[in-house]
C-alpha cells in the first residue's frame, strides 16, 4: 500500500545512524519523490516548527501540528495568493477551505487580514477542516518519504509521535534541513505560479533585489517563517546541500584526495550553473561523498 494511504504507521525503532537519518530527509528533496501540491513541505516545516513551540515534546495531535499547517498557509495563499498545486486547474483542499472562508484565494492584491486577526471560533473551525480534508495525504506520504523513521501516526486517533532519535537529530541539524525545505518549497511555487507573483511580492517586500524568481521565494519565506528579515547575502543558495552534508564529514574516511582536486575545483567552479540545473543537484543530494570531498577542498584541507 502506497504512503499516503496509510491509516496508522510505527516510526522503525532501530539503531539507525545519522547517515540513514539524512537519506531519509534526502529522499524527501529529491526528485524520487513526487510532489502534486506543496503540502508534503509545509507539514515537516509545521512539525518542526512545533518542536520548538511545544519545547520539543514527543506526541502532538493533528489539530496543534494542522494549526500550524493553517498559519504558514494563511500567508502564503491569503496574503500572497499564491497557487499551492502542480495542477493549475484544480486547487489544493486548503485553497479551497480559504476560498470557503474570505472568498478568494487567488488575485494580484494582497490580502490585508492576519490569521491572528480572525476569531478564536473562527480559527477552530477552519483548522478543523484543514484537519478533516488535509490529513489524508500528507501524513502517510511524508511518514513513508522518510522511510518510517520520522514519526508514528494514527489518523483515526488524530496523532502522530515522533521517533526520539528525530528529535535528537533535528535539534542538532534542524536549520540545515529547513533550509533545504525553504530552497525546495521556494522551487515548487516558483514553479506552480506565474511571474506576476514575483511582482506581488516584490510590490509587499522592497528589500528583496535579485533577478533570481527562486530566491525571491525563498528571502519571503525566510522573512516571513523565520522573523529575522535575513538579506539574501545571508541565506545560502546551492550550500543549502553543503550544510546537510557537513554532518555527514565524520561518517566518510576520505583518502588520496590530492589526485581529485582539479576534478573537485572543476565543480566549485560550475556551482553557479548546478544552482540553476536541478538534476545536477540531485545528482550532488544522491552522493554525499562527492560533496564532503568537495567541502575539504574548499576548506583547504586537501591543498
Amino acid at each position: 500500500m502506497a504512503g499516503f494511504d496509510l491509516s496508522e504507521g510505527k516510526y522503525k525503532n532501530d539503531d539507525v545512524s545519522s547517515e540513514e537519518l539524512w537519506k531519509s530527509f534526502n529522499r524527501v528533496f529529491s526528485t524520487k519523490t513526487l510532489n502534486s501540491s506543496s503540502y508534503k513541505f509545509v507539514f515537516l516545516k509545521s512539525i518542526v516548527d512545533c518542536i520548538e513551540r511545544y519545547n520539543g515534546k514527543m506526541s502532538y495531535t493533528f489539530y496543534e501540528i494542522f494549526e500550524r499547517f493553517t498559519e504558514i498557509y494563511w500567508v502564503l495563499v491569503v496574503k500572497y495568493g499564491l497557487n499551492q498545486n502542480a495542477s493549475k486547474s484544480k486547487l489544493t483542499y486548503i485553497e479551497q477551505i480559504f476560498r470557503e472562508y474570505i472568498g478568494r484565494t487567488s488575485d494580484k492584491k494582497v490580502v490585508k487580514i492576519e490569521f491572528d486577526d480572525i476569531t478564536d471560533a473562527a480559527k477552530k473551525k477552519i483548522v478543523d477542516l484543514v484537519v478533516k480534508k488535509c490529513k489524508k495525504y500528507v501524513v502517510g506520504a511524508l511518514f513513508e518519504d522518510t522511510q518510517e523513521l520520522f514519526y508514528s501516526f494514527s489518523k483515526k486517533g488524530e496523532w502522530i509521535e515522533l521517533n526520539p532519535k528525530m528529535i535528537t537529530f533535528l535539534k542538532e541539524h534542524g536549520e540545515a534541513i529547513e533550509e533545504l525545505n525553504y530552497y525546495e518549497l521556494a522551487k515548487f511555487l516558483d514553479k506552480v505560479n506565474a511571474a506576476d507573483a514575483v511582482d506581488r511580492i516584490n510590490e509587499e517586500k522592497e528589500n528583496i533585489k535579485t533577478d533570481d524568481s527562486v530566491n525571491v521565494y525563498r528571502q519571503m519565506l525566510f522573512d516571513e517563517f523565520e522573523g529575522t528579515n535575513k538579506s539574501l547575502d545571508y541565506i545560502p543558495k546551492i550550500n543549502t546541500i553543503e550544510l546537510s552534508m557537513v554532518a555527514e564529514d565524520n561518517l566518510y574516511q576520505v583518502e588520496n584526495l590530492e589526485a581529485e582536486n582539479s576534478y573537485l575545483k572543476d565543480l566549485y567552479d560550475k556551482e553557479k550553473r548546478i544552482e540553476n540545473d536541478s538534476e545536477s543537484m540531485m545528482q550532488y543530494l544522491d552522493d554525499p561523498e562527492r560533496i564532503i570531498k568537495m567541502l575539504k577542498m574548499r576548506k583547504g584541507i586537501c591543498c
